[in-house]
């Protein structure tokens, strides 16, 4: 597989680096590594963690803050679904945390859509995505996130 980086003007405008996190939660490897060289090339994320299985992922989640969970919802044992609503559980004060999911998946069929908004979630990316439209994603929910903080 041969995978292209884009790397535009001003990326770093918007990163300050102040211990941001990204979670990647996939169960392909090589959709890990692809995410995980985009999100390295934003240049945003101190710390870009890769999650194989729903159970990994919510014990990284229960220990550690991300600005950014990219979420694959066809994951053997515990599913992306799964893991959205442990999130909310665990973030019940806190309404927006889910919006810093992005769901990155195969099986995006209205169905899965409608059942994720439903959850919360407002950020979808179909497999395989474009690198542009993950971009802006990212630097969309990143943004509105430092807003928030300031």
């Amino acid at each position: 597989m041969v995978i292209f980086i884009l790397k535009l003007k001003g990326d770093r405008d918007v990163a300050d680096k102040d211990n941001d996190r990204a979670i990647i939660i996939d169960d392909e490897e090589s959709v890990c590594e692809t995410l995980e060289l985009f999100l390295s090339n934003m240049g945003f994320f101190e710390d870009i963690v890769i999650c194989q299985d729903g159970n990994e992922a919510l014990k990284k989640l229960a220990n550690q803050d991300y600005s950014i969970i990219l979420l694959d919802l066809n994951m053997p044992g515990i599913d992306g679904f799964e893991v959205i609503n442990k999130l909310k559980e665990e973030h019940k004060t806190d309404e927006t945390f889910v919006q810093r999911v992005i769901i990155v998946s195969g099986g995006l069929g209205i169905d899965n859509i409608e059942k994720a908004k439903s959850l919360g979630v407002k950020h979808f990316l179909a497999k395989p995505f474009d690198q542009k439209e993950f971009r802006g994603k990212v630097q969309k929910i990143y943004t509105i996130l430092k807003a928030r903080m300031s």
